[in-house]
Formats: structure tokens, sequence, C-alpha cells
């Protein structure tokens, strides 16, 4: 009896110093976030770096403002995650998706979003350890560390204290693209709540390129990452769900079998796909079907 009674004061004494661990983490981090510069608040883009306490060290997240931003009304959020090799410039420098995002809203056909493109590293969206870069080189290495927990607890409590944007699921979206697109749906299907759309764009979901002894290990059950397995008992009635990928990539197969898991549940989901591969040759004519479905009217 003393024993079990010893037993359950110890685990209730780790539980108490892992909240109290958790609630100094947090405090820490409001404190960083309002440190920060004022935000910005008329249209355009803003780039802003922040240390997170979570990854212990500097990150950053690219906003883009749509055209009559006004700090008196609240917006629809869209967070989009970036592939590999690339940081949160991708959307926005690359891709120009704020020049079709503009050009959208003065058509009327979308309605004013702010977007937001966070740093990801090569993470994969997940959460996977003690932080440390796996490699020699930054550009090319695979980083483990709480990225999951980074994006939820860190990432969107900066976008929501200094943006006026939604902060319900219904306001909510999450999409990616190659690696992003697996980290979006890894969170967005392990977080249905939290949004109301998911999207995935060449999603890099099976295939010789995956890392799969990165992403599926001991602790990390592929049941409770993988997205294609995700797929099937995530609970996603209700949300609306976009999947593309071009007929000559690498990932069609993945992401084609994706579809037909969520078809097969009767779930929301419009899947796209036409000539090209993993280039932005396929990408580019596509950016306004995205904003249509993250953010059309």
């Amino acid at each position: 009896m003393r024993r079990n009674c010893f037993i359950r004061c110890a685990q209730a004494a780790l539980l108490l110093s892992a909240l109290l661990t958790l609630e100094s983490c947090a405090s820490k981090f409001e404190k960083t976030v309002s440190a920060l510069p004022k935000p910005r608040t008329e249209a355009g883009l803003e780039l802003t770096e922040f240390d997170s306490e979570l990854l212990g060290k500097k990150m950053a997240v690219y906003v883009y403002l749509p055209p009559g931003y006004s700090t008196d009304k609240t917006y629809p959020v869209v967070y989009l995650l970036h592939g590999y090799s690339n940081n949160e410039i991708e959307w926005f420098d690359y891709h120009h998706l704020n020049a079709v995002a503009d050009r959208l809203i003065a058509e009327g056909k979308i309605e004013p979003v702010v977007i937001v493109a966070p740093r990801m590293d090569n993470s994969w969206g997940i959460d996977s350890g003690k932080p440390q870069m796996l490699g020699p080189t930054p550009r090319r290495a695979l980083y483990n560390g709480p990225y999951e927990t980074y994006f939820l607890k860190e990432v969107m409590y900066l976008v929501e204290s200094r943006y006026n944007v939604s902060k319900n699921a219904e306001g909510r979206s999450i999409g990616g693209i190659s690696m992003g697109g697996f980290a979006a749906l890894h969170i967005g299907f392990r977080h249905p709540e939290l949004f109301a759309k998911i999207g995935a764009h060449s999603a890099a979901l099976a295939g010789t390129q995956i890392p799969e002894f990165f992403l599926y290990t001991k602790e990390q059950k592929r049941s409770e990452y993988d997205p294609l397995e995700l797929a099937k008992t995530s609970k996603l009635d209700g949300k609306k769900i976009f999947l593309d990928c071009g007929e000559q990539d690498g990932f069609f197969a993945g992401d084609t079998k994706l579809k037909d898991i969520l078809v097969g549940r009767n779930l929301n989901v419009t899947f796209y796909s036409a000539p090209g591969a993993h280039t932005a040759l396929y990408w580019h004519p596509n950016l306004e079907r995205y904003l249509l479905f993250y953010a059309g009217k």
C-alpha cells in the first residue's frame, strides 16, 4: 500500500513539474512576443524574427496583410508551410503569392485574408525530440525538435497576438507545399478542431525521398505521424480538404492514395491534377486555385 502511494505521489510530482515547466516557457514566450517591435498596421508584407523558447533559437514568420487591412476588423487567416530546403520566404519571394492574392481581392474573387508563412526548417512539422540539426549544411540537414508544438504554441500565439486574425477554427486554414504539405496534413489531421480547411500541394507523402527513418521511430509511431494513416481515423467531418499534384510528380501515387482514403470515408475532399512535375512550372499556374480554396467567396 505504501509503495503504491509512493508511486502515485511521485507521478503527481512529475506531472506538476512538467506543467510548471510548460507554464514557465509560455510565460517567457509571451514576454518575448510583447517585446517585439509593433506590428505593421497597413497592407503589405512583414517579416518578423523572434526567439523561440521551444527550439532555443531565432525563428521567423512572414506575414501578408491584404489591401485595406484595418486593425478594426478581424480577418480569416491561412497558415502556409514551406517545402524542404526552403524557408518562410518561399511563398512570397519565390512564388509571389502576395501578388496573386492582391489581384484576386481586387477582382472580388476572394475575401481579404491574412496569409502567414512560418519558418519550419527541414523538420516535416513533427515533434521529434531535442532540437538538433542533423547534417553538415543548414539547407539540406534534417532538424529534430518540437516543431509541431512550436507551430501550435508559438507561431499561432505570435500571429494571433500581433494581427487581427480569427482565433477560431471557422476562420483558420492550414496548407503547405511538398514537405510543407506533409506538415500541414500531419498538423491539421492531428488537430482538426483548430482548422476549417486543410490543403496540401504536391505533398511529400510516399516514395524514396521520404526520410522514414527520421519520421517514424519507436517513439514516433506511424499511426500517429503519417498523414496517410491519420486520414483513416482523424475526426475530419465538416472539414474541407484540398489536394493536388502534378501527374509526373514522384509524389503523385501517394497523394492519390490519400485522396482515395478520404473519399472512401465520404469526407469533403477536392483533388486536382494536371500534367506537371515537382516544380514551379506546375505550381505557379495553380496559385489562384489554392487561394480560391482557402479564401474564395
